[in-house]
Parts: structure tokens; sequence; C-alpha cells
């Protein structure tokens, strides 16, 4: 019974020595020889594209194509030589190319121990996926991006772009690229550098030192480390700081991002108004620039100021007097009734006219004036009530035209409409037999 047992055991164990030699055969190996000859690596981005790293060496790429006929067929792992698995899909020996991303090139990740193009790449390795990384090639974790942060403030851009500082040629986005620009983090495309008597020092003035505030048209006192201070005799207002408006003489004045006032004007029947020390608006002008007017209540002369923007007084009236306006003319006069007041005055309507005089507005025909509501105004007639109103030429008290009386050739009648008309005759021999 034992002789049996150590006879088959023996037996196996010479055929699965000679199935591994025969495997071991059919499927090359580098060599010693090509290894010395190979490039070192730690990961498989230390080798040329065309090889892997395997146990320290740069190794070509062996694939299925390379085996010597069906040799390479595999059930399992355990078919496979050494640094090979079993290809479930092909059911091949295929080599393994990683365990970790790390082993793959950029833009490649380890899947199924073989490196594919990732779907999310994170070529940079910065933990920030492509499709998220505004430097998608250059490792920035911090995705830092200088001229969208400093977007429309005094020392940036106007408008950011979306490159990260790591991979982005003109950080400031002013125009000048990183290499050329004598301040880099700082929105200067004038680079303006007045150190050494206008020679420069290679710094530019936006940034040397780090400008707390811009002088502009003020002479610059002293520089103490990090901060420039204005002349003080320079009125706070005259100063240019970024973002500060003004009015100047009617016109708007907005300190840009260079420290220099930009001049906006208003339109010709607008005011330069001061909302606040950023901001300023064009209203429209109150009065005629140096024209003279009455004050609301007549009590005095008024004179517009020079931009059109308020009145002032330029002659009090006296107790009664008023102000009053002829031919573009202003005076104070004696005041007689009140403006817009209306009276009757032989028959006649009249209005007071600036509190100084009467002026008569004749009423149209068949109108009379009168009072109505308690108000002097023009009232319509009424013919046939037997008083002579104006715009009647006669009212006989009634709404009838007569006839002559019998036997007159001619007469005038007052007829229904209150006008003086011709009467109908009636006499022996008009051919009519008319009563008496």
């Amino acid at each position: 019974m034992n002789f049996t047992s150590n006879y088959i055991k023996t037996s196996l164990f010479f055929l699965l020595f000679v199935n591994l030699t025969v495997l071991s055969l059919a499927c090359d190996e580098p060599t010693n020889e090509t290894a010395d000859e190979a490039l070192s690596c730690v990961i498989n981005s230390d080798c040329p594209l065309a090889q892997r790293c395997l146990n320290g060496v740069c190794t070509e790429t062996i694939t299925v194509a390379e085996c010597e006929g069906d040799e390479c067929d595999c059930l399992s792992d355990l078919d496979c030589p050494d640094r090979s698995y079993c290809d479930n899909n092909t059911r091949r020996c295929t080599r393994i190319e990683c365990e970790l991303n790390s082993d793959c090139e950029l833009g490649l990740v380890c899947i199924g121990r073989r490196c594919l193009i990732d779907l999310e790449a994170d070529q940079d390795r910065d933990g920030i996926p492509d499709n998220a990384d505004n430097c998608p090639m250059t490792l920035n974790p911090s995705q830092k991006n200088t001229d969208l942060e400093l977007e429309g403030t005094a020392t940036g851009p106007l408008l950011g772009d979306d490159l990260g500082d790591a991979c982005d040629d003109d950080i400031d986005n002013d125009g000048v690229l990183n290499d050329d620009d004598n301040c880099r983090l700082v929105y200067n495309p004038n680079q303006r550098d007045s150190d050494n008597y206008g020679e420069g020092d290679g710094v530019g003035d936006r940034c040397e030192p780090t400008l707390v505030g811009v002088c502009g048209e003020c002479g610059v006192d002293r520089v103490e480390g990090e901060v420039l201070y204005c002349d003080n005799e320079c009125e706070e207002q005259d100063r240019c700081v970024p973002g500060r408006a003004r009015c100047v003489n009617n016109v708007r004045e907005v300190c840009d991002q260079l420290g220099q006032w930009e001049s906006l004007v208003c339109g010709g029947d607008e005011n330069c108004f001061e909302v606040n020390e950023i901001e300023v608006e064009c209203v429209p002008r109150t009065c005629v620039p140096d024209s003279l007017s009455c004050s609301e209540m007549g009590e005095s002369i008024e004179r517009c100021d020079t931009l059109g923007r308020s009145r002032e007084e330029l002659e009090r009236c006296q107790t009664g007097t008023r102000c009053v306006e002829n031919n573009n003319i202003y005076s104070c006069e004696n005041e007689i009734c009140f403006v817009g007041t209306t009276r009757c005055s032989d028959g006649n309507l009249q209005r007071c006219s600036q509190g100084v005089q009467w002026l008569t507005e004749p009423c149209p025909e068949r109108f009379v004036c009168g009072f109505q509501d308690g108000e002097a105004k023009c009232v319509q007639t009424e013919c046939g009530n037997g008083i002579l109103e104006s715009g009647e030429g006669c009212d006989d008290g009634n709404r009838v035209t007569e006839v002559c009386r019998y036997g007159e050739f001619e007469c005038n009648v007052c007829n229904a409409n209150c006008e003086i008309a011709n009467g109908t005759t009636q006499y022996c021999g008009d051919g009519l037999i008319n009563g008496i």
C-alpha cells in the first residue's frame, strides 16, 4: 500500500515538472544579457513608449502574438509564465503591464493589470480630473489663477482667463508675457518703470512698492516698506485711487486701473453729479446756465449757475412788489392783483398777469363775461330773455320772428335768433288776401 502511494506521488511530480518546463520554453523570457543592456526603471513611465518596467528593467512588451503555436493558451494564471496572467476574454497568456496607476504613462490608468485610457483622466496626477483642471498637463493641486482672482480689482485685469498660474504664460493677463513682464502679478500693460530718473530698475511702478494708494496728479511724499504715501498738501479728492470717481468742471473723471484719471464727458444738457467717492452720474440740468428767472412764488429774481445745476437769488423783491418778466427783462414791479385771478370789466373778461396788470381776454361770439361757480368767466348768452347780451343784435323777449305792420312797405324786426332782420311786408295790392 505504501509503495503504490509513493509511486503515484513520484509520477505526478514528474509530469508537473515536464509541463512547467515546456511552458517555460514556449514563451520567451528576457535573457540576462538583454536585461543588462536595457535601461533600469522603477515605473513604466521611466521607460520608452514601446517598453514596460519589468523587475526594475525596461523590457520590450511581449504580447500573445510572440508566443509560438498554441502553447500560450491558458485556463488560469497557473498556466502562464512569471509576470503574466490568463486573460479571461482571449484565454491567452498576457504580460502584466501594471499593478498601480503610477505604473502607467500619463493619461492611462491600471485596469485589470493593463494600462488603458482613463475616461476621467488626471494626467498631471494632482488630484484634479482633467475636465476640471485649469492646467491638465501641469501639476497644480492649488489651481491658483491670479488674473481670474483679481478680475475687475485695482491691481487686476478687467477680464481674467481660465488658465492656472502653473501653465499661464501671462499670469496677470495684461498682454505682456511673464518672462518680459516687470510686474508679473499686477496688471500693467504700459510697463511703466520710472526709477533711476526714468531709466528704470526692472520692476514696474505698479508693484514697487505694493501701492496702497496711487497719488495720480499728486506728488509722492515718501515710501515706507510696502506703503507709498502721497504728498500731504495734495487734496484727498485729487488722489487717483483705482475705482475712484469725481466731477471736475462738470466733467466725469474715473481713476483707471493704472492710477490715471480718465475723462467721461456728460451730454450737453446734463450735469456731473457725485453720488459718492466711487460713483458719479450724469443728470439732466435743472435750468439753463446763466439764465434769469422769477422764483416760483415771484418773491425774487434768480440766476441759474454756470453749470445749470441750481438757482441763486440775485434780487429779492420788497413787500408789495413781485418779480415780473417783460421781453426777457426781469424786474420787481408793484403788485395789484393775485396771479391767475379773473374779473369782468365793461362786459369783458380780464385775467391778472404776473400780479401787476390786468389783461383783457375777449369772449367768443354769443358769450359774455359773467360769474359761474363764483369765478368770472365767459358764459354763453340766452336769446329771448329780454336782455341784450354780448353777441346779440336785439332781444325782444321771445324767439319769434315778427312781420311788418299791415300797410308798411318795409321794416326791421328782431328774428328768432336775436338778430335784426328785414320783416315780411303786408299791404293792399300785394296780390295776397291778408287779414288786418
